[in-house]
């Protein structure tokens, strides 16, 4: 059976709760954070993308913990994140506000064999 016009329809998403928080993040070498880079979390789940300017919008965090951020798959395309969130944040914001280094993740250089 489909909708009718004028209907409304209830529709059940899965959601993520937890206190906001705005990471703003800046690359260990000073080069920036490419736009839309995806940003996962230990287990491998997308958390969500970089935005403009190195920030990362993100809810329901543990206290303390490592993000991946990814824009590619070779070496170099990659960082971690060590985050640890403020114990007491200020209660006149809606949301915390983290800054972050992203430590570069390279690959283990090949050995050549002979």
């Amino acid at each position: 059976m489909a909708p009718r016009y004028g209907s409304i329809v209830m529709l059940k998403y899965p959601t993520v709760s937890g206190a906001p928080v705005l990471m703003t993040v800046k690359r260990d070498d000073g080069e920036v954070i490419p736009l839309g880079a995806e940003v996962l979390d230990a287990k491998g789940n997308n958390l969500s993308m970089v935005g403009q300017g190195g920030r990362i919008f993100l809810r329901g965090l543990e206290s303390k913990g490592e993000l991946m951020v990814k824009w590619g798959e070779g070496s170099g395309q990659r960082c971690q994140i060590d985050y640890q969130l403020p114990v007491k944040s200020d209660k006149d914001q809606s949301f915390t506000k983290v800054d972050s280094t992203c430590r570069a993740v390279l690959d283990k250089p090949a050995i050549a064999q002979r």
